[in-house]
């Protein structure tokens, strides 16, 4: 009798035991998962920091790039003009003399008459000239310099990679009547071993079987533009940390804001091996068009002392250039501090948040309990009195434990409904919600209007989406978004954010993007989705209409969507019309 009623008291305060250590097992898990979520977010800040630091360098290094290949271009398209415009003008003369006294003169005094017409003309110190050479290759008008070979054969001529280049220079005057070639040759005043590359025009004159040319230097007519090119790209960065620093590919430190005592060495050269094996391993990952940075140690002018670096370099093409910037990461450590303290003042009030709710349902738990065991202590006393006597309210404990357990469950679907409304993507086209989207625009505007950085926000909508969505109904349209956002993230950063605003109108999101650059994104999307197909069964054509624009420090989320929105309705409109 004295063992039953033990039992019944033990097993009354089960309830008293289990569930405040439940309550405690749930809290500590939750407690242990928001800290693995702050530390994530801790390192997460960093890293966006670097990322956004990094697309930042990338970005301006590319256009530097392309600036100078643009200009090189410019260069060899202005060469191309006036070497043939030179050779033309020759040309006219020569011919002019030749119809004009080809019946009075003699024609030994003819040819000499036509070549002191032309000897005269030279340009930058004698590097280029007018050169008169017959089909057999006999030299009849040269340089200063070349006097000694006039009226001796040159007919094979070679140059440093053994191209019988008078060979080739009459093949074209003779089969094309003129045209261009790539060749190289000695400058006057350099050793004779070491020759450099020129382009050369010739055209054949017509008479006396002979042909004229004409040739420059490429390094000649390139060292001025580029001397510019560098002043300019030394502006860009002149006196910050993201300076840019110019290396030809043969090791010839061209540009270095900070580090102005070695400009003009050759890096292959100095007897500093950590000096050697830097620029070499910078202009090899130039040379591979690796998209990745390199680390090093270096001079940060801001700090006059050697920190770490990270740096992006890229070759120019079609030049001996490699062109590089970077920064040193300590520097971006006050910006993402300042965030991480304000995550960590979020961290601590939802941890006394979690401690003052777990003390609230532990007390709630106890009182819960208390009155289980009561009730536990009550039936079993009863039942042991008589299970008969007991049976009908063991049923109605019963029921009231199935009542708890279905108004439990409706709750935690409740529960799961709010969680899966709070979550930040669309669950048809995993795009981040209208909800999630509007918090992070406000968290970039915030971020962009204190760092002083570009922000910009692409909208955009399908058009003919309800034409669309007729055609292949719900589901099948479901599946269209789902290919169209997977094809969109693969034209995006990895730190782009896509949002869905409504049913029809999206969002693109890009931190440290300029307009500029938006609308080039903008440009690139179309391009692919010219090319692109959805719904491999049912092929499907989707065409947007985008605009873009570029955060404005001071503006409000209400102002800044506002103003987007109006360039989308004006585009609209100006389509209309």
């Amino acid at each position: 009798m004295k063992n039953s009623k033990f039992m019944i008291q033990l097993l009354a305060m089960l309830p008293v035991i289990f569930i405040p250590t439940m309550v405690l097992v749930v809290a500590t898990l939750i407690v242990d998962a928001e800290e693995a979520a702050f530390d994530k977010d801790i390192a997460q800040i960093e890293n966006d920091f670097i990322e956004t630091e990094k697309s930042r360098i990338r970005s301006k290094i590319n256009n530097m790039v392309d600036l100078v290949e643009h200009r090189h271009s410019i260069i060899k398209q202005q060469l191309h003009d006036r070497i043939q415009r030179r050779v033309e003008d020759a040309h006219k003369v020569s011919r002019a003399l030749y119809d004009h006294y080809k019946n009075e003169l003699p024609e030994q005094q003819l040819k000499e008459l036509i070549i002191e017409s032309l000897r005269p003309l030279e340009w930058h110190n004698g590097e280029s000239y007018i050169w008169i050479v017959n089909y057999d290759g006999v030299l009849q008008l040269g340089a200063d310099y070349m006097r000694g070979l006039e009226s001796k054969s040159i007919i094979d001529f070679e140059d440093l990679s053994g191209r019988k280049v008078i060979q080739e220079e009459i093949l074209l005057a003779k089969d094309k009547g003129q045209g261009f070639l790539w060749d190289t040759f000695t400058k006057p005043g350099e050793p004779e071993n070491r020759q450099f590359q020129q382009l050369a025009f010739v055209k054949g004159l017509g008479f006396y079987d002979w042909y004229i040319g004409s040739a420059e230097f490429l390094d000649t007519a390139t060292k001025t533009t580029e001397t510019q090119l560098l002043e300019a790209i030394n502006q860009i960065g002149k006196g910050a940390t993201d300076y840019a620093f110019v290396v030809d590919t043969n090791g010839n430190l061209l540009l270095n804001y900070a580090r102005p005592d070695i400009v003009g060495r050759n890096m292959s050269e100095t007897d500093d091996s950590n000096l050697h094996d830097l620029f070499k391993m910078i202009i090899k990952t130039g040379l591979s068009n690796s998209d990745k940075f390199i680390s090093y140690n270096w001079l940060n002018p801001k700090t006059g002392t050697v920190d770490s670096k990270l740096t992006y370099v890229r070759a120019v093409p079609n030049s001996d250039w490699v062109i590089g910037s970077g920064f040193y990461p300590n520097m971006l450590e006050r910006g993402y501090e300042a965030q991480q303290l304000r995550v960590k003042t979020q961290h601590q009030q939802k941890v006394q948040y979690f401690t003052t709710l777990t003390w609230l349902s532990l007390m709630g738990a106890l009182l819960i309990a208390a009155i289980m065991s009561a009730m536990f202590y009550k039936t079993l006393t009863k039942y042991r009195e008589g299970l008969a006597e007991n049976n009908d309210e063991l049923k109605q404990s019963n029921l009231d434990l199935e009542q708890e357990i279905i108004e439990t469950n409706r709750k935690l679907t409740t529960a799961n409904e709010e969680i899966r409304n709070l979550a930040i993507a669309d669950e048809t086209t995993l795009f981040a919600n209208h909800k999630y989207s509007l918090k992070r625009l406000e968290y970039e505007m915030d971020r962009s209007q204190r760092y002083k950085s570009d922000l910009s926000l692409i909208l955009f909508e399908i058009q003919d989406w309800k034409s669309i969505l007729e055609g292949l109904g719900k589901s099948n349209t479901n599946q269209l978004l789902v290919e169209f956002s997977s094809e969109l993230r693969h034209q995006l950063r990895s730190v782009d954010i896509l949002g869905r605003l409504s049913v029809d109108d999206f969002m693109i999101l890009m931190p440290g993007i300029n307009v500029e650059n938006a609308n080039h994104i903008i440009q690139r999307i179309n391009r692919v989705l010219e090319d692109k197909s959805f719904m491999l069964d049912r092929p499907v054509k989707i065409v947007i209409s985008a605009v873009a624009t570029e955060y404005q420090p001071g503006e409000n989320i209400t102002d800044f969507l506002s103003r987007a929105e109006d360039l989308m309705l004006a585009g609209k409109d100006l389509a209309d019309d």
